[in-house]
């Protein structure tokens, strides 16, 4: 009957107090230079002219593609008719 009254929590109450509260210090922000702002833009273009060269190489390869599809379809149906 003891037991159910018992508390579950630390019996040692000042070992919370013995610790030190972290430092809630954070870096601040600095100010971008020009240099760093043209350095960003040049590499945006150089990411926008890279995309737009994988998407044209992926446009050849589909319309490449198509067109093997569209031979290899025909070719079928003239298999079908002579069999």
């Amino acid at each position: 009957m003891d037991s159910m009254n018992k508390s579950l929590s630390d019996t040692e109450v000042e070992i919370a107090h013995q610790t030190t509260p972290p430092n809630f210090l954070t870096a601040r922000k600095k100010r971008r230079r020009d240099e760093d702002s043209e350095r960003i833009g040049k590499k945006t273009s150089e990411l926008a002219n890279l995309k737009e060269k994988m998407k044209n190489m992926f446009l050849s390869l589909m319309n490449s593609q198509n067109l093997e599809f569209q031979k290899n379809a025909s070719i079928l149906k003239e298999i079908q008719k002579t069999n």
